[in-house]
């Protein structure tokens, strides 16, 4: 099996296969659920 499979989201820890897209920075993944949330919280 795929590390990829066990990645999360460092925010709300969902998983890469329950979210629509994920980005991923050094040790950091961040999914758009919590993107989205965040540009709620920015505007």
């Amino acid at each position: 099996m795929s590390h990829d499979k066990h990645l999360r989201c460092s925010f709300c820890g969902k998983s890469k296969d329950a979210v629509r897209k994920f980005i991923s920075g050094p040790s950091v993944y961040i999914c758009n659920e919590c993107i989205a949330l965040c540009n709620e919280i920015l505007a």
